[in-house]
């Protein structure tokens, strides 16, 4: 039973999470490369913006760059498991769980800025 609940949250779940997004007609031909590249590039938008606020804001919430790269760090640790499973596949759902966390991560800084502004 263990093993099919630790299947269904790493395996399944980040990919109905992916399979959930709309997609165009031209994104459903995309090459495997494309697809890496396009989730990177998204990544990458989502790490400037987090840069962003650590530099207009961070030093009035004590967030500061040393924990932008612990949390950073702690996200390729989570997601690098994916590499395991070899292949194609497992690449995308690397980068797609990056993505994600990265996104998180995003609204985690948000909302405690916010949550401190109303403090």
């Amino acid at each position: 039973m263990k093993k099919i609940t630790i299947y269904y949250l790493f395996i399944l779940c980040p990919l109905l999470s992916i399979a959930s997004e709309k997609m165009s007609h031209d994104s459903i031909k995309s090459s495997h490369p494309d697809m890496v590249a396009s989730i990177q590039i998204e990544t990458e938008k989502m790490e400037n913006k987090i840069k962003h606020e650590i530099n207009r804001k961070g030093n009035a919430y004590n967030i500061n760059y040393d924990y932008y790269k612990y949390q950073r760090q702690a996200i390729f640790e989570k997601c690098v498991i994916y590499s395991s499973l070899g292949g194609q596949v497992a690449e995308i759902l690397e980068n797609q769980c990056e993505l994600d966390e990265v996104t998180e991560f995003y609204k985690f800084i948000k909302t405690y800025m916010a949550s401190a502004d109303n403090n």
